[in-house]
């Protein structure tokens, strides 16, 4: 996963913005069809998308985050590709590369 935006940290000197839109794309064989992402923040879920299925951008993915996921602390994204199979549903991290 190439991360060309997210992951900024919550700066209380902006209490307006809150760091919270995700932008990527994806490098890899498995990009025939769309790939579905989850988002981790500090372990939990904080959001699902797809890569883009527009022809112009195959490996593109956007995601916005609620903003209670990002907070005055530290956090630490995670990100996953989401695979589902005879109705069982199975999480393989992916690693990331910053693009920022």
């Amino acid at each position: 996963v190439n991360l060309e935006r997210g992951g900024e940290q919550y700066d209380a000197a902006r209490p307006d913005f809150v760091p919270s839109y995700f932008f990527g794309s994806l490098e890899g064989p498995k990009l025939n069809s769309p790939v579905q992402i989850a988002i981790s923040i500090n372990g939990r879920i904080a959001a699902t998308t797809r890569t883009s299925t527009n022809p112009k951008a195959p490996r593109q993915w956007t995601a916005l985050l609620r903003e209670e996921f990002i907070t005055s602390e530290a956090y630490t994204a995670r990100l996953f590709e989401i695979e589902h199979s005879n109705g069982t549903v199975t999480f393989h991290e992916l690693s990331i590369r910053d693009s920022r």
